[in-house]
């Protein structure tokens, strides 16, 4: 998995022969953000079928999941407020809780490695 900041959004994008997924989330700390933006991005248009209103159902839930975990294991707090994933993604059982998952790890390690601010 690669790791990487689009704007607001943390990124992550996993290829593994014939699967490629791209996920980018934007955490907030906020409990009371509400359900998160979902944005359905495209490569090209001729690249593998749009997802569903199934697919991004359950991408979300599995996105939740993930999240969830990530939380439970590191003790933090993050929230969605917004979700990216690439329509002509194949949904794999388990891929968007365990990129979800990892990308907060992510997110928490390079935040404890920043050094840190003075004044």
């Amino acid at each position: 998995m690669r790791f990487h900041r689009v704007g607001e959004y943390d990124v992550v994008t996993r290829i593994t022969g014939p699967d490629h997924h791209f996920l980018g989330l934007k955490f907030t700390l906020n409990p009371e953000v509400g359900e998160p933006v979902v944005e359905v991005v495209a490569i090209t248009q001729d690249v593998g079928p749009a997802a569903t209103k199934e697919d991004s159902r359950r991408i979300v839930e599995a996105i939740e999941r993930g999240l969830h975990r990530a939380n439970t294991h590191l003790g933090t707090d993050y929230h969605l407020g917004g979700i990216r994933y690439c329509s002509s993604d194949r949904f794999v059982e388990g891929i968007y809780a365990e990129m979800a998952e990892k990308l907060v790890e992510h997110v928490v390690w390079a935040h404890r490695q920043a050094p840190a601010h003075t004044s």
